[in-house]
């Protein structure tokens, strides 16, 4: 299912649970936000930006391996979990966040 810009599920997931949610896709070497919960300080939307390369997260699912703690997400603490999105052929080809303000 194409999730980009498809806010329906991570609204549930908000909705339900209070986390903030997120649908990042792979692009080159980056992960784009397509659909998300999580705005900026100033209340902007997040879609479009790419995950921090230099962050934990990231290290862990371009490795295939899920990542759950804290980051920080546009300034902000959270404690999070990420988990890849595979593809039929078993690569990585996208993340599912999910994660509360601390």
């Amino acid at each position: 299912t194409k999730m980009n810009n498809n806010s329906a599920v991570v609204e549930a997931v908000q909705k339900a649970t209070g986390a903030g949610a997120t649908f990042f896709v792979k692009s080159g070497a980056e992960f784009v936000r397509v659909a998300t919960t999580v705005k900026k300080p100033d209340g902007s939307s997040v879609i479009g930006t790419a995950l921090d390369p230099k962050g934990k997260p990231f290290a862990a699912v371009t490795t295939g391996e899920p990542y759950s703690g804290e980051a920080d997400i546009f300034g902000k603490a959270y404690l999070t979990a990420y988990e890849p999105i595979r593809d039929a052929a078993n690569n990585v080809v996208g993340i599912y966040f999910v994660g509360y303000p601390k």
